[in-house]
């Protein structure tokens, strides 16, 4: 579970499992919804694309990252 924090990144960034299963629902539904709008409208639709390829794995990515520096950190310290 995401830790209550000071920092507004660790709110945005942080991941836990619940945040990451959202991210790749939010994902497989932005993706459907692309391929559902085409089918319906006949035409290609760029928006619900843009979200699904570019922008939510790129927010994955850095999250991560984000995530596992965060703990790392947070295993230094209780070392000392």
């Amino acid at each position: 579970m995401v830790m209550k924090s000071k920092n507004m990144f660790d709110n945005l960034f942080l991941l836990s499992w619940k945040r990451f299963a959202l991210i790749l629902l939010a994902f497989l539904i932005f993706v459907i919804l692309h391929n559902l709008v085409s089918a319906l409208l006949g035409i290609e639709e760029p928006v619900f694309f843009t979200i699904a390829v570019p922008i939510i794995p790129v927010y994955l990515v850095i999250s991560i990252v984000y995530s596992l520096i965060c703990h790392i950190k947070n295993k230094k310290k209780r070392k000392k």
